[in-house]
Parts: structure tokens; C-alpha cells; sequence
């Protein structure tokens, strides 16, 4: 049975929450609660405290963390007798200098025991009105010493937990940070675990008050398990088989986006994901814009340009989205993957960079264009990147839906939306496919080459191309249509064989190779093996490594169609030739064990007692390929 879903807060964890409630919301970071555990636990008895600060974007899962922390301060009788939780605001407003500081340090430690010691708490709150009535700066050594005389009559070590504390260094005066240095390096009775958005100049400074004073705790993307964790946790779908490897990229492991994304896709009813969207953008648009405002104006612009193309991008077509030179435009890219903004894909020149949180750019996009076209646009592609192909199609009212986008924007002329319903159309007939809807899904992969086949965008024809192949595949499985599919694939290979680009050559290749075996099929042998040399010829040499492993099987194909055909010596030199030729590329090693394997299986089926030293060697070999490849997972 399902359990019950938990409301997980997107901001202010901990805020009017039990601990109890605090606990069970926090379903990642174990690993980085376990550290600042372990440094509060080593401070208990401590001559000086060791302070910690936990460091992350916003949205990171800082403020949780620290709530969490609390909560087991509070609760956990190895550290209750000992420390007490002082939990500040997430940001301080009122503390302009040292004495303010302790002023704040008191308010919050007032409502921290109120629950628990009444008299104590109003005493305290007595003090500390006496001492704002009458305030001056002289006098925040008095708030201190109130503060540290409360410790002792407590008897605990008061563990300051102080947000956005690059914040706090900015906005207050000169001295507040060498007085505090001064205070957490000397008085053990006070110990700061704070939390900051970057590294700020105040630690990174060797002259600056804070430099090495901090054990640094980082709190990197969320991995795909844990991403997992909390989208069931924001779901209750823990039994789902949803791929969350999207996701995971969708949101850059951000927990606060994820949980934000979770309880937007929760509805999966497609025209209600439509109407909803633009009501998640509005909800968070303070979210996302300080996002973009914290950053110096050079970075911004590349960023902008980033989410704005959404797709991978090299340097040079960023640089000419954000009207830059490409010089300082790759300068500003490599100061944000040094942020963990974008990512980078491939290498050399072939490096491409996107944004780490994909739904900043669907905001972007929405605020930006304003349009239905826009939301429709960037609500398919959210789609083909959250929902798996069974999801999408599982949907009751999924088809309807695309045929009403379809004939409100299917002529509306905007090339992102035309790109975007070509893969959806591919992905629905893909679906159906799997569903075993045969005829339905040979029609919608038509439909795909009739509605979109003249487009000039070569995004829509790598999504003709692959339909192309996927029909001629469906049209093969019965015998009747196989010269219908042989029909199919010559269309790919006649439209698409001219271009360099590796992925049409892949399609090109995989084409032919399902030709053969169309071919084969029909009992023409001869055709099939002229098919399979063609791939050979033309792809066995090519720099796509995937394209080459479609020439190998081509290879392999060809021995046992040529055995079949009675000619023995040509099926060994085939064979050979594969077990030669490639024998030390790693990325073929399943194809070369299929290669042994298949020499073994022709010796055995001609029953040649004489060759049985071969045979056994054959087989040996295809094992031990094959066991290496199973132990390399």
C-alpha cells in the first residue's frame, strides 16, 4: 500500500514544525548532517570550538540541514545535556555590529527554552528589554556577558545556527568580524554552525577575520538516489518505475526545485500540467530571480543566453546569443561551471555547455516570450524529459491532448514548437509500439514522415530519420510487409546517406543492417550479404564509434548468412576478420563474443569431429569475452 504523501517545505524548513515533523521531512543529506554531528560532538568538551560552515546555491537544502541539526540537538540524549540549539531568522536584519549580534543571539535563545524553562526565559527577556531601552554600542558587552551567564545557568554549550552568513559579514560593521573570531576562538561556551550561498571573501582572504577559522561542509547536487528519496517522499509513489536520471538533470539535484517540479508533475493529467505552469512560474518567480540577480552582470548575460538556447551549445553560439566576443563570453562560462550553473558535455571542441537546472530555462522562456506557443513548447519538452514513453502513453486523455495542440499550433511557423511536437509525435508512436498497438504505431511513425518529412530543420529530420528506421523495423516483423520495410529503409538511406553528421549516418547504418535482415528473411540470401558488405564498406572505418559497432554486426550477420549458404571458407574469414580487426576495442567486446560464439555455433552445427579442438577453443573464447563483459556490468 502506498503511504500517505508528506508535505515537504519548499522554503523555511523547521518554521512552526515539531522536530518530530522536521525529522521525517528530512529524507537526504544524511551524509553532511553526519559531519556536523560529529564536529558538534567533539566541541561538547572542547577548550575551543571547532565553527562550521555549510556552503550552497540556494535552494541546496542549507536551511533543512540545519533544522535537522537542531532537531537532534534537541532530541538526542548525547547531545541534549550538553548543547543547545540557538536558531536565528535566515537573515539578520537587526545585527549591524558585535553587540547587535548578541542582542540576537539572546532573542532567539529566549524562545528557544521558553517551551522548557518559563522563569528563566522571562528573566532573560527583562534583561535584554532593559538593554535595547537603554542601548548604545558600549553595551553589547553586556548582552554577551548576560548571554554566556545564561549558558551557565542552563549548563550548555549555546550552538549559534546563523543563515546567509555572508550576508551578516557584508551588511555589518568593520570590527563584527574579528570581535566574533575573538569570542569562537576563546569562549567554548559559544560555537557558530552558519550556513553561506559561495565562499565569500571574508574566508578566502588570508588578511580577512574568518580565514581558516571554518571546517567547510559542501552540499553538492543531489545524486540520482537521492533525488529518488525526495520525489517519492513529495509523491508517495514510492513503487514508481519512473526513470529519475530526468529529473536529475531537469532540476540540477536542487532539492528545493525538485520538490517544486515533484508537486507540479504530481497532477498528471495533461491539460491541468498546461494550465498549471504558468502558475508554478508565477509562485517561484521571486525564486528565480534573485537567482539571476546575484550574478555580476558578464555572468548574467552568458547564463542568459544558456537557458535561453536550452540545448547543449558550444562557446561560439553562446557568444553570439549574448552579443559577445567569444573570449570574454568563454571567460564567463568558465566562471559559471566553477559555479555549478552549467555543466559541460563532450570535450574539446566539441564541448558543449547547458544549464545544470533546466527549469530555469522554461521559466526564462515563459517570462520572456509570454506566449501559449512558448508554455506549449517548453511543456512538451518538461514532458519527454520527466515522463518515461509508458507514462506519457498511460495518460487517459494524452493522445487528445496532442491532437488539440497539434491543430492549434502545427502551423503556427514557430521552429522550436515544430521541433518539439516532431519528438513527441516520435515518442507517442514509440509508445504505442511497445504497447503492441502494431498498426497504430506503423501509422503515427507515417503520420511523423508525412507531417514533417520536407521540414529544412535538421532537429525535425534526425526525428524523421529515426521514425523512418523504427517503421521499417515494424513493417519487418511481418513477413507480408518485408518488402514494404526493404521499401522504408531505402527511403533513409536515399535521404539521408549525403550527410556527414554522425547521427544520420547512424540512422543510415542501422537502415541498412535491418535491410539485410529483411532481406534474409524473404530467402534472399545473396541480397542480404551484398546489404551487409554495403555497411561494412561504408562504416567500418567511420570516427563515430557507435556507427562502427553497426558494422561489425553487419560483419557478424554476414557469416552466418553466408554459412547458410554453404560457403564455410567465407564464414570463418568473415569471422576472423572481426576477431582480428577489432579484438582490442573495449566498446565492441560484446560483438566479439557474439563473433566466437557464432564460430562455435557453426562448427558444432555442421558436426565436424575433426575440428572439435577448434570448436572447443571457439567456445572457450566467446565465454571468457562474455564473462568479462557480464563482470564489467
Amino acid at each position: 500500500m502506498t503511504p500517505p504523501m508528506r508535505a515537504v517545505r519548499k522554503f523555511n524548513p523547521g518554521t512552526g514544525q515539531t522536530d518530530d515533523e522536521v525529522t521525517n521531512q528530512f529524507v537526504v543529506r544524511d551524509n553532511e548532517l553526519e559531519i556536523l554531528l560529529d564536529v558538534l560532538h567533539s566541541n561538547i568538551d572542547a577548550a575551543c570550538c571547532q565553527s562550521t560552515l555549510v556552503v550552497a546555491p540556494r535552494g541546496a537544502g542549507k536551511t533543512m540541514l540545519l533544522a535537522r541539526t537542531a532537531a537532534e540537538l534537541r532530541s538526542n540524549p548525547e547531545y541534549s545535556p550538553h548543547l543547545l540549539p540557538v536558531r536565528f531568522m535566515e537573515e539578520s536584519h537587526e545585527a549591524y555590529d558585535i553587540g547587535e549580534f548578541w542582542l540576537e543571539a539572546l532573542f532567539h535563545l529566549i524562545l528557544e527554552i521558553e517551551p522548557t524553562a518559563p522563569d528563566l526565559a522571562r528573566e532573560l527577556r527583562r534583561s535584554r528589554d532593559d538593554l535595547c531601552a537603554r542601548w548604545r554600542p558600549d553595551l553589547g558587552a553586556q548582552a554577551f556577558g548576560t548571554l554566556l551567564d545564561a549558558a551557565d545557568r542552563l549548563d550548555r554549550r549555546l550552538v549559534l545556527l546563523v543563515e546567509n552568513f555572508q550576508n551578516l559579514c557584508r551588511d555589518a560593521d568593520d570590527g563584527f568580524g574579528w570581535s566574533l573570531r575573538a569570542v569562537l576562538q576563546n569562549e567554548p561556551r559559544i560555537m557558530l554552525l552558519a550556513s553561506a550561498t559561495t565562499r565569500f571573501q571574508e574566508i578566502r582572504n588570508a588578511k580577512e577575520p574568518f580565514f581558516e577559522l571554518f571546517r567547510i561542509v559542501d552540499l553538492k547536487p543531489l545524486d540520482s538516489a537521492a533525488c529518488l528519496r525526495l520525489g517519492s517522499t513529495v509523491s508517495g509513489d514510492v513503487a514508481s518505475e519512473r526513470a529519475i536520471r530526468p529529473l536529475e538533470i531537469f532540476t540540477g539535484g536542487s532539492p528545493r526545485l525538485l520538490v517544486i517540479v515533484a508537486e507540479f508533475a504530481r497532477h498528471r493529467s495533461l491539460p491541468r500540467l498546461m494550465e498549471e505552469l504558468v502558475t508554478l512560474v508565477d509562485n517561484h518567480t521571486e525564486y528565480f530571480r534573485s537567482h539571476l540577480e546575484h550574478l555580476p552582470r558578464g555572468e548574467r548575460r552568458v547564463y542568459v543566453a544558456i537557458i535561453d538556447l536550452w540545448q547543449p551549445s558550444g562557446a561560439g553560439e553562446i557568444a553570439q546569443r549574448a552579443r559577445m566576443d567569444v573570449r570574454p563570453a568563454s571567460t564567463c562560462i568558465g566562471r559559471l561551471l566553477a559555479r555549478g550553473l552549467i555543466s559541460a558535455q563532450g570535450t574539446g571542441r566539441r564541448k558543449r555547455y547547458v544549464a545544470t537546472e533546466r527549469l530555469y530555462s522554461t521559466y526564462y522562456k515563459l517570462r520572456r516570450e509570454r506566449d501559449e506557443a512558448a508554455i506549449i513548447c517548453n511543456l512538451i519538452r518538461f514532458m519527454m524529459a520527466f515522463y518515461t514513453t509508458d507514462d506519457l502513453i498511460g495518460m487517459s486523455d494524452a493522445v487528445a491532448t496532442y491532437d488539440a495542440v497539434w491543430h492549434r499550433y502545427g502551423d503556427c511557423g514557430i521552429p522550436e514548437v515544430q521541433v518539439t511536437l516532431a519528438g513527441i509525435l516520435f515518442n507517442r508512436a514509440v509508445g504505442l509500439r511497445k504497447m503492441d498497438d502494431h498498426q497504430v504505431a506503423i501509422d503515427a511513425y507515417e503520420v511523423l514522415d508525412h507531417t514533417f518529412g520536407d521540414s529544412p530543420d535538421p532537429e525535425i529530420q534526425c526525428w524523421v530519420a529515426q521514425g523512418l528506421v523504427n517503421l521499417g523495423v515494424a513493417l519487418s516483423q511481418d513477413a507480408d510487409d518485408s518488402p514494404r520495410a526493404i521499401r522504408t529503409f531505402d527511403q533513409v538511406v536515399d535521404r539521408f546517406a549525403a550527410t556527414d553528421e554522425p547521427r544520420f549516418r547512424r540512422q543510415v547504418a542501422t537502415a541498412l543492417l535491418n535491410r539485410g535482415v529483411a532481406q534474409l528473411r524473404l530467402g534472399d540470401h545473396e541480397s542480404a550479404i551484398a546489404t551487409w558488405d554495403d555497411v561494412v564498406d561504408r562504416f567500418s572505418s567511420d570516427p563515430d564509434e557507435q556507427t562502427r559497432v553497426l558494422a561489425v554486426s553487419a560483419m557478424i550477420r554476414k557469416a552466418g548468412a553466408v554459412d547458410v549458404a554453404q560457403s564455410d571458407g567465407e564464414s570463418h574469414a568473415t569471422l576472423d576478420q572481426v576477431l582480428t580487426s577489432f579484438a582490442d576495442v573495449a566498446s565492441l567486446r560484446g560483438l566479439l563474443g557474439r563473433a566466437l560464439a557464432t564460430r562455435a555455433a557453426i562448427e558444432v552445427a555442421h558436426d565436424r569431429p575433426h575440428d572439435y579442438e577448434a570448436v572447443r577453443n571457439a567456445v572457450v573464447a566467446a565465454n571468457s569475452v562474455l564473462s568479462s563483459i557480464l563482470d564489467v556490468g
